[in-house]
């Protein structure tokens, strides 16, 4: 059946109407993603000094060196003083390819054979020797208290990264929001014939642009989240307190570069 002219350019306005209308849906309602999803009011939030206190425990390069220091003051205190006596014994002239083979009682010869011994070296050299072993636990103890402020460090800033993008993430989905009504308004206003189509057309652009600097900003959030778990594991995921850190908190996490080791 072949239409009218009246009859196709209704069917044609009803067409571009509808396609509009589900690009808009879109527009208010982007799909979920899962960092977006509510979190359960029972999760405690992630403060950042309770990302620090966490990014210590649990840190096998700290407990390396706490085991060598352990180690060097032990030996400390053992090299400053007397070494142990030591108690030896044998056998002398054991026969062991004739008939008295393996006898201890049948040749005259063998022979029992018990000792004491001790070692008795300057007191200088003791007490140098515990001094080198004192020095080297003080080295280690610098070197452990050294990589924990660098710890303390790298979680700070991991924790203000994401904080940083999350709350870009929120201003973009505010922004992607506002954008969404615009061009809903728009759509009103070109109904009653009160704005252009070029004008309808450029706010929906501008809202596909800024849908698009929310997802950068989620993806951006996901990689954040991800650097913290490196200090932190599985609490890295707990959302963030809300309130920011105090000026002496973020002053106090900028003292240093990034370290790059696994530290």
């Amino acid at each position: 059946m072949k239409l009218s002219r009246p009859c196709r350019s209704l069917l044609l306005v009803f067409i571009t109407t509808s396609s509009q209308a589900a690009s808009l849906d879109t527009l208010q309602d982007p799909p979920h993603h899962a960092s977006e999803r509510p979190t359960d009011d029972a999760t405690p939030v992630l403060s950042l000094d309770e990302a620090v206190r966490l990014s210590l425990v649990d840190q096998p390069i700290l407990s390396g060196h706490e085991a060598v220091i352990s180690a060097n003051e032990r030996q400390a205190i053992a090299a400053a003083q007397l070494p142990d006596p030591r108690l030896s014994g044998g056998l002398k002239e054991l026969p062991v390819d004739t008939i008295e083979a393996f006898s201890v009682r049948r040749d005259n010869f063998t022979e029992f054979t018990v000792g004491l011994s001790q070692d008795l070296p300057r007191a200088d050299k003791r007490r140098l020797k515990g001094e080198r072993k004192q020095l080297d636990a003080e080295t280690e103890r610098a070197a452990l208290n050294n990589d924990r402020r660098a710890i303390r460090r790298d979680a700070s800033l991991a924790w203000l990264d994401v904080y940083e993008a999350e709350q870009g993430l929120t201003l973009a989905q505010k922004l992607t929001a506002e954008a969404a009504l615009q061009v809903q308004s728009l759509e009103k206003d070109y109904g009653n014939g009160k704005a252009s189509q070029a004008d309808w057309s450029a706010a929906k652009v501008e809202a596909g642009l800024v849908q698009d600097k929310e997802h950068d900003w989620l993806h951006h959030a996901q990689r954040m989240r991800a650097g913290l778990a490196r200090w932190i594991g599985d609490d890295a995921q707990r959302p963030l307190a809300i309130t920011a850190p105090t000026a002496q908190c973020a002053a106090g996490t900028h003292g240093g570069s990034r370290s790059s080791s696994g530290d």
